[in-house]
């Protein structure tokens, strides 16, 4: 089985695509900026607690998911932060990492451009460039996961579809460059977690319907 970073591990996608993963038996590198909710979400994944801590080797037995809090905001720092990781060979990173914020071009301040363009497509091109020789001695996949905002771009949604459409430039040539790593913008895996998560959000809002009460009767 391989190991695989996976980015945004806390959302929805990043989480379902983690499940998908471990249950194929697969070892995890949990990315997000929060260590709580990584905390989270690794628990959810294997009992007991799993380890919280900067990766160092390849896990043994059920000790197959670790946690790295990582803030992809400024991507000038990624290399800083990497620093005292000893990360494994990687079969595999899945950048689901993403932000958006919705606004005409004549409403969007420079902020709202900055931080999407930044943490869509800087964010993964650096962190992919960082873990390129992890990558190239597994001869590992990358999956950068996009949106039809990468292909078409809509009224109000001018900063998110530049930072996707620049997500998909960089994939493109990132499989130009480096014919032995194998670079996609989706996989049939995310398009399966994209699925669970949208199910599990489906779900939830049900069982909260479901569990919505109308006040009792005053007690006399």
């Amino acid at each position: 089985m391989g190991t695989y970073l996976i980015t945004g591990a806390t959302g929805g996608i990043g989480s379902a695509v983690a499940e998908l993963l471990y249950d194929a038996g697969h070892s995890l590198i949990l990315v997000g900026r929060s260590a709580a909710r990584l905390e989270e979400t690794a628990m959810r994944l294997v009992s007991p607690t799993p380890l919280a801590v900067e990766p160092t080797a390849h896990p043994t037995g059920e000790e197959r998911v670790w946690t790295l809090a990582l803030d992809l905001s400024d991507p000038r720092r990624i290399e800083a932060s990497l620093a005292g990781a000893d990360l494994p060979a990687l079969d595999g990173v899945v950048h689901s990492a993403g932000v958006v914020e919705l606004g005409t071009v004549a409403e969007a301040p420079p902020g709202t451009w900055v931080e999407q363009l930044l943490v869509n497509a800087a964010a993964p091109a650096e962190l992919t460039r960082l873990l390129l020789p992890l990558l190239r001695a597994a001869r590992g996949h990358v999956v950068f996961v996009n949106s039809g905002s990468g292909l078409r771009a809509r009224g109000g949604w001018a900063a998110y579809a530049a930072s996707k459409h620049a997500l998909r430039a960089l994939a493109d040539a990132l499989r130009d460059e480096e014919p032995e790593i194998r670079s996609r913008r989706s996989t049939r895996a995310v398009r399966r977690a994209r699925c669970s998560a949208r199910s599990a959000t489906r779900r939830a809002r049900r069982t909260t319907r479901r569990t919505t009460c109308r006040p009792g009767p005053s007690p006399r």
